[in-house]
């Protein structure tokens, strides 16, 4: 990879200001070292395909750029990006018969209002140990450093019905005072009133297709509608005396269900996520189409799992489920007229096999509760799908989708490698393999360092 041979920063301009570049050979090249005959040289190529003078770009055209090289390996060279989009530069090397080219690399400029933000990469929908259908063996501190090692952020634990285990996993985490964060969640579901033998720990409150997943809420819906459990009935029954009589009394019980829902999960301070609508169980849709278009035109929910579920081991069969959410929030979002924010996540059930390769990128001020939030409330979210072997595929703004792509090729390879050293880290400390200490000595601040270097000033 090109950070691993040649290091260039920063990397992520703003728009129509002069910016220092500095860049360093990790090992100066060959004929270098050798004080043979050769000249380091730069050229450049505006992607967008158009010259500052507004001449467009003939096939193969490349212009120089001014670069000092010097002889300990470093050089540094000044741009000035006329307006936003990647700009790709070329390093060669001048030799008395031919000309030597090392990899390419790219910068991209941004206006102010995305310039301000940062991407980070999370998972808005992990189960653990503490959900009924989870693995037994994933215990939190497991699930979150797996998280990091996969080159995570953040992620939301949100286990069935209750919110508790997301509030252990943070105070599980904390120790490290790493740039990884955990948040607290649930999956909310329709409840009906617990049967006394029962234990809180399983969930036994799965009815038909309606999960949103709560994010960044102070205390649990669940739990609650369970203790207060005749509130939750006198407003089933107002609900659904005011909705269309012509439909079925079952599936106007869980529209009203979806609506005390997304109220409570406001009211207790988080954002409402429609968790993946086109969920097959049992080779039928487990949500009934009038319900899901209830749901949509509503429009009560903050934003929707447009990339959930896994295509790995048990959700083997729900990447056609992902398939029909795409194109079904497109129809939507011209219909209603309006921008759906959207969230990627794995609805993850055991960690090894699918963490990490569906997420959510947010582009935040920081990577804190309330800005992250903020970032899938207003639309600064992309859902995306990348799994080892296939092609990365981003779905939100086109606007971010491009700055996406730049990412993944020039940001997030050398970000996701500090996050496996991290990660890595972690799951050995839970194990008691090593301190904690040696885990913050070696590895906290270090993707926090990246986004500052990465970032112009």
């Amino acid at each position: 990879m090109f950070f691993e041979a040649i290091k260039v920063m920063p990397r992520v301009l703003r728009v129509g200001q002069k910016t220092r570049i500095n860049g360093k050979f990790h090992e100066l090249p060959r004929d270098i070292q050798l004080g043979w005959p050769a000249v380091l040289k730069l050229k450049y190529v505006p992607g967008n395909g158009t010259w500052e003078d507004g001449n467009t770009l003939l096939w193969g055209e490349e212009h120089d750029l001014e670069c000092e090289f010097r002889e300990d390996g470093t050089f540094s060279f000044d741009f000035t990006p006329a307006e936003e989009g990647e700009t790709t530069f070329q390093l060669y090397m001048e030799r008395p018969d031919d000309a030597y080219k090392f990899p390419v690399f790219s910068c991209y400029a941004l206006e102010e209002d995305l310039f301000k933000l940062r991407p980070f990469k999370g998972d808005t929908h992990v189960h653990t140990c503490w959900s009924g259908c989870g693995g037994m063996q994933e215990a939190l501190p497991y699930v979150c450093s797996m998280a990091r090692s996969r080159g995570l952020d953040f992620t939301f634990i949100t286990d069935h019905s209750k919110i508790y285990p997301s509030f252990n996993a943070i105070c599980a985490m904390e120790c490290f005072e790493s740039d990884f964060k955990v948040y607290p969640g649930e999956e909310t579901h329709v409840p009906y009133r617990w049967k006394a033998e029962r234990d809180f720990v399983h969930n036994t409150s799965v009815v038909d297709g309606i999960h949103h997943v709560a994010l960044g809420a102070d205390r649990g819906v669940v739990e609650y509608t369970n203790d207060h459990f005749e509130e939750y009935t006198q407003y089933l029954e107002k609900r659904m005396n005011e909705l269309d009589p012509s439909i079925s009394e079952a599936q106007r019980k869980l529209m009203a269900g979806v609506d005390w829902l997304v109220e409570k999960i406001h009211e207790f301070g988080g954002i409402a996520v429609f968790a993946h609508p086109f969920w097959r169980h049992n080779n039928h849709l487990n949500l009934p189409p009038r319900v899901r278009e209830y749901i949509f035109d509503n429009g009560k929910f903050d934003a929707v799992e447009v990339i959930g579920l896994g295509s790995g081991e048990r959700n083997a069969n729900s990447f056609a489920g992902n398939v029909e959410c795409i194109s079904y929030l497109h129809d939507k979002s011209v219909k209603l007229g309006r921008h759906i924010p959207v969230t990627g996540a794995t609805d993850v059930h055991r960690a090894e096999p699918l963490i990490g390769y569906q997420y959510t990128l947010a582009f935040a001020v920081e990577n804190t509760l309330e800005n992250i939030k903020d970032a899938i409330c207003s639309g600064r979210t992309l859902a995306c799908s990348s799994y080892p072997g296939e092609n990365t595929f981003f779905w939100g703004d086109f606007r971010l989708v491009q700055f996406a792509e730049f990412l993944r090729r020039e940001f997030f390879p050398e970000h996701d490698e500090r996050c496996a050293v991290e990660g890595k880290l972690m799951l050995q400390a839970t194990r008691g393999e090593i301190s904690v200490e040696n885990v913050k000595a070696a590895a906290s601040g270090c993707t926090g360092k990246l986004f500052r270097e990465f970032w112009a000033e």
